[in-house]
């Protein structure tokens, strides 16, 4: 068994509309043993103010890239199905071909 303890951030949050419109700009893994996972996403809508001041991530239209606010690195952000195939694979080679059961375990 292998336990991944996942985040991820988002675009921001819609209680009313059951999260309607929010979409992930990043997932971050690590296994119990330390292996780790980032992947970017390019988002479809607007990043919300709230959700910036959280994680620190904006769009950039004219270069199509996330970028961080404190030192303007930009992300190498993918297509959403393209970050969320990398996802499934890193959790394909950490169940070793899935012969191992994984438990996903949340960071908020």
């Amino acid at each position: 068994m292998v336990v991944v303890f996942y985040d991820l951030e988002t675009t921001g949050i819609n209680h009313k509309r059951r999260h309607a419109g929010v979409q992930i700009l990043s997932i971050g893994a690590v296994t119990s043993n330390g292996y780790r996972f980032r992947t970017y996403m390019r988002p479809t809508c607007k990043i919300s103010r709230s959700a910036t001041a959280k994680h620190g991530l904006i769009f950039r239209e004219d270069v199509d890239d996330l970028q961080r606010i404190t030192d303007s690195q930009r992300m190498d952000a993918k297509d959403a199905i393209d970050g969320l195939e990398k996802f499934m694979a890193y959790l394909r080679r950490v169940s070793t071909g899935g012969r191992n059961k994984i438990i996903l375990v949340s960071k908020d």
